[in-house]
């Protein structure tokens, strides 16, 4: 869906703007003059432009990142808003880490359950087949990273 930046002082469904305001494609008088939304199908960019609307676009920010203060830049009768000081989020990518953890975990445990990884802990000489204890080491191993995780 496409987005413009309507001028102050435009009506948008009734109501007068008294900053200029980011709207998807839609009817507005602008001045004394009513335009249907069909402007934005046939008329071009310096034509918008010309009657104080802009396009209006937005970068997108990576899934696991803090987008930052947003930056709004005006050029060519667009309005690019930007994250330059967008960072990764800790906390999101700690949930994600802890999520494949989780998934793995649940994977493994069909093959081998606590109550035989207990005993296993308990008796490493138990008997387990090389795949089951290579597969208990793996769980030990994953839920020292959830430990990690949690602190």
């Amino acid at each position: 869906m496409s987005l413009y930046s309507y001028p102050v002082g435009a009506t948008l469904g009734g109501h007068v703007l008294t900053e200029r305001t980011v709207q998807p494609a839609r009817a507005v008088t602008i001045g004394d003059v009513q335009h249907g939304p069909e402007i934005f199908l046939y008329w071009t960019l310096p034509e918008l432009n010309a009657i104080g609307i802009l396009a209006w676009e937005e970068d997108s920010v990576p899934q696991d990142y803090a987008p930052g203060e947003p930056v709004d830049v005006e050029e060519g009768g667009t309005i690019r808003r930007t994250y330059p000081d967008a960072k990764p989020d800790p906390v999101a990518i700690a949930a994600q880490a802890r999520a494949e953890i989780m998934s793995e975990l649940a994977a493994l445990d069909v093959y081998v359950p606590r109550s035989v990884e207990e005993i296993y802990a308990a008796n490493p000489q138990c008997g387990l087949s090389d795949i089951n204890q290579g597969r208990v080491a793996r769980k030990i191993e994953l839920r020292t990273q959830l430990q990690a995780l949690a602190e």
